[in-house]
Order: structure tokens, then sequence, then C-alpha cells
């Protein structure tokens, strides 16, 4: 009742540190049903109109029989198209916090979510924030479930694309296609520094989201100024958001057979399966690689127990013949 509401909102107000002046500073919203307070006017009788109607838009998204391509600006397209949803974040991200060292998020251009209806998100790029017991740190770059271009020069500084803050974007959107291409340069981290700087490392990539699935093209040049130590493509695998879920599989195909994917380097492998819920999503690569899975589970730890794995893509071994 709204008698209560009151009542209860009065006890909170007279909790709070006295301030002086017209306003005051409230952190967590006190409202005790937010629909209910500020819901807008004929809501309801709409929502009756809709449920007699049995609209889809009483559906979440992803429920309904829908196919789009809807275009945001220069920071996200996402698709629904054919048996699977994704979206590509090209927008642009803040820097590196001075004083705690910690990123202001990930960047550069990637597939940040692939979805099926029987697989759930079975890539999704994460972060944690930087406020909490746990946040992303330069030291874990291997582990972060995010899909970059991501790697350590000879003298240990971190070059990743997740740090270009503002790529160049062109897409091109249809009805039923999205292509986008991403570029930019890629900086690396030194930590003497305490900030990124600028390498010669060119970095670009192309989308093309259609019925028949994604596919993504990258390319990263340099005129050999940077000597790079590691270098790979990383692809984020979301595992589960609980502990009570079960875990994924996650295979490589060597030849023709399907072997468990573990930390160790693993040659010839020409694609990606992960097996999550009542399906499997499929990543083929262009020519067979060397591949691993990050050292250990991501877990985000703080308001969310969300778990993710990466796969890391030897792009130096293979790509570039061994070469630096």
């Amino acid at each position: 009742p709204a008698t209560v509401v009151a009542q209860l909102n009065a006890q909170l107000a007279k909790k709070a540190e006295p301030q002086t002046g017209p306003w005051r500073e409230s952190h967590w919203s006190r409202s005790f049903n937010y629909a209910y307070e500020y819901a807008a006017k004929g809501y309801y009788a709409r929502r009756l109109q809709l449920a007699r109607e049995n609209s889809p838009l009483l559906k979440p998204l992803y429920q309904r029989d829908e196919r789009f391509v809807r275009e945001f600006g220069k920071a996200f397209v996402i698709v629904r198209l054919g048996g699977y949803a994704a979206a590509v974040h090209t927008g642009p991200v803040e820097g590196v916090h001075e004083g705690w060292q910690r990123p202001y998020g990930h960047g550069g251009g990637q597939l940040c979510a692939f979805w099926t209806v029987e697989t759930g998100s079975a890539l999704l790029a994460r972060r944690r924030g930087i406020q909490g017991p746990v946040y992303d740190s330069f030291d874990e770059w291997r582990l972060w479930p995010v899909h970059t271009v991501a790697g350590v020069t000879r003298d240990g500084d971190i070059v990743t694309s997740g740090r270009i803050q503002q790529p160049d974007v062109v897409s091109r959107c249809s009805a039923t296609r999205a292509e986008v291409h991403v570029a930019g340069m890629i900086p690396k981290y030194v930590a003497a520094k305490k900030g990124c700087v600028p390498t010669d490392l060119q970095y670009a990539r192309r989308f093309v989201l259609d019925s028949r699935g994604v596919r993504v093209t990258t390319t990263v040049k340099s005129p050999g100024q940077e000597i790079l130590a590691e270098l790979y493509e990383t692809i984020p695998i979301f595992l589960r958001e609980t502990g009570e879920q079960k875990m994924p599989r996650l295979q490589f195909r060597v030849d023709s057979r399907w072997v468990d994917a573990t930390d160790q380097p693993t040659a010839g492998v020409s694609a990606v399966k992960i097996e999550r819920f009542q399906g499997a999503v499929q990543i083929a690569l262009s020519q067979p690689v060397t591949a691993k899975l990050s050292p250990r589970v991501w877990l985000d730890g703080f308001q969310t127990r969300a778990e993710c794995r990466t796969v890391l893509v030897d792009l130096l071994k293979d790509a570039l013949g061994g070469g630096s």
C-alpha cells in the first residue's frame, strides 16, 4: 500500500546523513516498487490490450520469431538472422585510470556476443568494474574475455587492440546483412610509464553477418619496429553464470578428430567447438593454427559469478611463420 511505502521511505530518510541546503544525494534508490510509482499514464490499459492480442511484444526479444539488423551510431551493430543473434561493438572506450592503472573497458572493434536458442550466449565479452575488490588487471591480459588481438613485446609491454579508444569505423547494413570495418593503431601498455603509448602495429577487422553466420577477418601489419614475443587472436567463451550450471565442453578439431581444449598449445587446430546446454557452436578457422586456452578461468567475482575462458590463437607461430 502507498501508505506503508511512504512510512518506510520516511524512516529511511531519517537514517540518511543530514545535509545542509535544499539538495540531498541518494546513492541507492529508495523506491520499493519503481514500476508502480513511476508507471506511464495509460500503461496498464495498453498492457491488457497487448495480452488480449497475444502480442509478441510481451515476449523477450530473442524469443520472438523476428529477423533484424540494427545499427546504433558507430557503437554497435546487433543482428538476429537465421538461428543466431550477434553483437559487434565498435564504440569508443575510455583510457586507463591514472591512479589504479586499471583499463576503463575494452574496445577496438570486437564480436562481443554470439547467441543461439540451444546454447545461449556461447561467446560473450565481459569486463569487471574498477571500483570493486576484483578488477581487470593488465597482468591478466591472457585471461581477459574479450575479442582482441593481444600480446606482449620482447620488453614485456602489453599490446592489445582492446585499448584502441576510438577506432575508425565504416559499416554497411541492410535488412538481411551487415558488414563492418574497423581500423586503428594498436597501443602498448608500459607499466613504467603508467599508461599506453603508440606503436607501429596497424590493425583492421572486417565483420560480415548474414543468414549463413558471422565471418571475421583480422589483419595486423607492422614495419617491424615492435619486436613481439607473443601475439594472439583472443576469443571469449562464456562458460556459465552460476556454479549450478553445467560447465560447457570446449574442443579443438585437429585433422578430422575433436580433442579437448587445454591451456597447452595444440598444433593443427582448424576449428573450435563449444558444447553448451542443448547445442553447440563451431568457430571455423581459415587455416590450421596453434591454439590453447587461457591459463585459467576468468571469474567476475564482484556483482556476478560469471565465468569465462578465452581461446588464444597464436598469430606469430602460424600467421607469420614463427617470425616476429
